[in-house]
């Protein structure tokens, strides 16, 4: 077809030279997926890549071709996946997935933790209850395409991709095409959000647009619309959970027993299901006072997305579970919830090794949300309130980590943990020139957080600005900034932070050394502020930035470095709750957001504005994860898995989402630089219980099936004869 360079399939594209892993992120995917295989995992996923002058003649070749698929037998539910008959996914080795390190006592689980004895907790309950709740899956859409541009010149390849990091992911590349990294750019600068979800979309058809850029001898644009895109991404797994629990009638648990059914697509690996995390955020936010508790893992291998982050890893999709359980236990035993949720939460002991956190204010997190919100006026009986339209309120919790924090330089365990192979290590350039302004060089991509913008308080505030005026950004390009990791899981304030006061401290101590031997002053007895460095018996002699990079007859550079695990890094946990209100219709099962409060606990907030504005995207998100979580054809039902895109699936809008109040509770973690802790992902996994608790509270009607739909909760009220 004229116009057109080069059509891909798996008969002519080339096998990758070496494995290509996901960056660094422990419990990932742990290597990129081929995009041409022979066999499909799911509808969806590519059969063909055409190269074209345009994208009308792309578009028309790829209408031209015509593909022949044999139907192999599929299981694309858990359901299926676990049923006795289900078509064998593993090549005879059953759809359970069973790691290295799968308990032997329990033969049917991926993985398991307990303490304590179960059947002696249950024998002590006055109450034994038992739920089943199910999560559909869900993804968070990135607003920007996933895409991404090739070029060669000669033999060295420029990338400009789309995702969390640039060093990880060029070195990932480099091994898929068997070549030095040292020759390939990678440019990375503003991205749409990427949520962790949409890296897969991009980095599986890097070596494959780089290959077409070599053949042609022409840059090379991959772009894939909206519902291309979608069958890409990672996503939040389906999840069955079941719950039995035995209590005492004074509201005491005496023992959990939990089991997770966990749909992992076409990993082996099996995700959060195999690892000691997973207990630990599930099981560590209600059992410190419970002494007999179990949590069974069990993995399975489905014709389903892969599962991984998608605006958090393991969040929603399991604390969907616990915190309705939570709200149906408080009831079962005639209590609050939030009353029931002060008696177990954690609460950090002196001496208490099972949770080594220096900070985590559970208990003020729910009193001060609680405040904020006015529980008292909540309904005593659900459903109880007279007319058509029921206001209720609803809440639910979450832990997870509060930034992952490590080590920076100067400290002991820096250098053992920076040495040891595949380290985490992520790296800062500070240059001060001759007009006074100090360059901040970071490699991290910007997703839409603006971390740049919060690193540079950071500078400023070290090297005694009292605004950010003289600090210049530079960032997201191999050729410009130093080494880094990848961001997630809230690691830009604090493992790239620690990278960047450490560079910053390393500065300020050079300044004050050359400005000490210039100015004949202790360098004790001098200060800096706004450029200008002065000595605090004789202010009149003083020297200022400019001066100095003047006399050094170039740019003044340090560079500092900070990295990730050690003690510090399991040490950390934060906590964060959701309050919800809504309205529902009893007539037609619709219901609306009339408010919500959502405390966090934060540390000292670097930067307000952003905080506000990332906790709002939060809650957006977190409703269409509880509303709309897998996108899905409306207009023609049947024909393909995904929407045509944003008009058919329905995103929230500012007309669906109410003003938001944030309360952050600053809990000052003592062992890092100002007392900072991340919460990109300590509140979120509390919002798709919360309005499902709101909505029972409202209207009596129990949502245990996400997602959450007005034809549940008209079922429901119909089933209940409470429709008004």
């Amino acid at each position: 077809m004229p116009g057109v360079a080069h059509v891909l399939t798996y008969k002519n594209a080339p096998k990758r030279q070496g494995d290509m892993p996901i960056g660094s992120r422990g419990g990932s995917p742990a290597v990129v997926p081929e995009p041409l295989g022979e066999e499909l995992n799911l509808q969806g996923e590519p059969v063909a890549i055409v190269a074209a002058e345009s994208e009308n003649l792309a578009e028309d070749a790829v209408s031209a071709i015509q593909v022949e698929y044999e139907v192999l037998p599929f299981a694309s539910t858990l359901k299926d996946a676990m049923a006795p008959n289900a078509p064998d996914l593993r090549a005879g080795k059953g759809n359970l997935l069973r790691p290295a390190n799968a308990p032997k006592k329990y033969p049917n689980a991926t993985w398991a933790d307990e303490q304590g004895d179960i059947e002696k907790g249950f024998a002590e309950a006055d109450i034994i209850k038992e739920f089943t709740y199910r999560f559909a899956g869900a993804v968070s859409v990135p607003m920007q395409p996933s895409g991404s541009v090739a070029k060669w010149d000669g033999d060295r390849l420029t990338l400009w991709g789309m995702g969390q990091g640039i060093y990880p992911v060029r070195s990932a590349l480099a091994s898929a095409l068997g070549m030095d990294p040292a020759k390939i750019r990678f440019i990375n600068k503003y991205n749409g959000s990427t949520f962790g979800a949409a890296r897969l979309a991009a980095e599986r058809f890097y070596p494959l647009i780089a290959h077409l850029a070599k053949l042609t001898g022409r840059p090379v644009k991959v772009m894939l619309p909206k519902d291309q895109e979608l069958a890409q991404l990672l996503i939040k797994p389906e999840t069955i959970t079941k719950f039995k629990v035995g209590a005492k009638k004074d509201g005491r648990i005496t023992a959990i027993d939990h089991e997770v059914y966990v749909s992992c697509g076409d990993l082996e690996g099996s995700g959060h299901a195999s690892n000691p995390g997973s207990a630990t955020n599930q099981m560590d936010l209600y059992t410190s006072t419970v002494p007999h508790w179990r949590s069974l893992w069990c993995a399975y291998r489905t014709n389903a997305n892969r599962p991984g982050p998608s605006r958090s890893y393991y969040q929603q999709e399991t604390k969907w579970s616990w915190e309705i359980m939570m709200d149906e236990m408080a009831e079962t035993l005639g209590l609050d919830p939030i009353e029931f949720r002060r008696m177990h939460v954690t609460k950090l002991e002196p001496g208490d090794t099972r949770h080594p956190y220096e900070t985590l204010p559970s208990v003020e997190i729910l009193e001060e949300g609680a405040k904020a919100f006015g529980w008292d006026k909540r309904n005593a009986v659900p459903g109880g309130a007279p007319g058509r339209f029921k206001r209720g309120f609803g809440l639910g919790m979450s832990q997870h980590h509060g930034g992952l924090m490590g080590y920076h330089e100067g400290e002991e365990a820096f250098e053992r943990l920076a040495s040891a192979r595949g380290a985490a290590v992520f790296g800062t350039e500070l240059e001060l020139t001759a007009d006074g302004y100090v360059t901040l060089k970071v490699a991290l991509p910007d997703s839409g957080s603006n971390h740049c913008t919060a690193l540079a308080h950071l500078v400023a505030e070290m090297l005694g600005f009292t605004n950010r005026d003289r600090i210049r950004l530079m960032w997201g390009d191999t050729d410009i900034a130093p080494s880094s990791d990848e961001w997630f899981g809230g690691r830009t304030i604090t493992l790239q932070g620690a990278a960047t006061c450490s560079a910053a401290d390393k500065l300020r101590r050079d300044l004050l050394e050359r400005a000490s031997n210039a100015l004949k002053v202790d360098s004790a007895k001098l200060q800096i502020r706004d450029g200008m460095i002065f000595s605090t018996e004789d202010p009149k002699k003083a020297t200022t930035f400019s001066v100095l990079a003047k006399a050094n007859n170039g740019a003044i550079r340090q560079f500092g470095r900070g990295v990730a695990g050690g003690e510090r890094g399991a040490a950390n946990k934060g906590v964060g709750a959701c309050f919800v209100e809504v309205e529902v219709d009893t007539w037609t099962g619709n219901w609306r957001f009339i408010r919500a409060v959502y405390p966090h606990d934060t540390g000292l907030v670097i930067n307000p504005l952003v905080a506000e504005a990332d906790m709002v995207g939060s809650l957006v998100e977190s409703t269409q994860v509880a509303t709309d979580p897998i996108p899905w054809d409306r207009e023609f039902p049947g024909t393909r898995h995904y929407s045509v895109g944003y008009l058919s699936y329905r995103l929230p809008t500012i007309m669906d989402i109410p003003t938001v109040t944030q309360v952050y509770v600053d809990s000052l973690e003592p062992r890092w630089f100002y007392g900072v802790k991340s919460f990109s992902e300590t509140s979120i996994g509390s919002v798709p219980a919360a309005i499902a608790n709101a909505i029972y509270n409202a209207c009596g009607v129990r949502i245990r099936e996400h997602p959450i739909t007005r034809e549940k909760i008209l079922a429901g009220l119909k089933a209940n004869g409470k429709r008004a």
